[in-house]
Order: structure tokens, then C-alpha cells, then sequence
């Protein structure tokens, strides 16, 4: 039986594959399918999940409304610490350099809104 707090399956992003929006162009990474960095970092085990990390959140904010961390992991299924380490990632160059802006709502609440770069092409 499936517990209701589980994210809708929508599409293949959830089976944590790395996502190409575009796999008929050589040499065109998609910014959900990117190398990641960090002293932690293991490509042969995080590559895939944290690519597919990305794009749930993506899914979860591409409308651009205002939502708190505790919304997108209900939302995606991610830990509300990996879904605030991917909106950080919106934010560097190499992931498009997209704005998030965050409004505090108080007692310690934040909430989150992502701002897609212009000059970057949606998925």
C-alpha cells in the first residue's frame, strides 16, 4: 500500500536516472545533468540521485511561487537539506545562474521562490 506522504510518480525523474533534455544533441548537457563537486562528492554514488534531486525540484518550483522547504520535500520525497543544497545549485553559473529569492516568514521559517534566467532555456 502506498504511504501518502509519497510523492506522485510523474514520469521517469523519480526513478533517479540522470535526466538529458535533449540526448539527440552530442556534446549538450542538460543543467539537470551536470558534475557536482564537493569533498563528499562521489560520482559513481550521488551522481544520478542528486541530477534527479534537481530536477524534482525544479518540478516543484518552476511556476514561481513562493514555497517553504518543508513543502518541496513533502512534494518530492527529498530531505528538506537536499532540497535547500539543490536550490543553492539554481543559483551557480553552471546550473544556470537562476535567482532564488527567500522571504522570511518568521519563528525560524524561510520560504523560497526560483526566478528562471532568461537567457536560459526552459526544459
Amino acid at each position: 500500500m502506498k504511504d501518502e506522504l509519497d510523492p506522485p510518480l510523474i514520469g521517469d525523474y523519480y526513478k533517479n536516472e540522470p535526466f538529458n533534455d535533449d540526448p539527440g544533441v552530442e556534446g549538450q548537457e542538460s543543467l539537470f545533468d551536470q558534475r557536482r563537486d564537493g569533498a563528499t562528492y562521489n560520482p559513481d554514488r550521488d551522481y544520478a540521485r542528486l541530477n534527479a534531486q534537481h530536477l524534482r525540484v525544479y518540478e516543484a518550483m518552476k511556476h514561481g511561487e513562493w514555497r517553504t522547504l518543508f513543502a518541496m520535500s513533502m512534494e518530492t520525497g527529498d530531505p528538506e537539506a537536499s532540497v535547500s543544497a539543490r536550490l543553492r545549485d539554481f543559483r551557480k553559473p553552471r546550473f544556470g545562474g537562476h535567482t532564488v529569492e527567500r522571504n522570511y516568514i518568521g519563528d525560524g521559517l524561510w520560504r523560497y521562490r526560483l526566478i528562471w534566467n532568461p537567457e536560459v532555456p526552459r526544459p
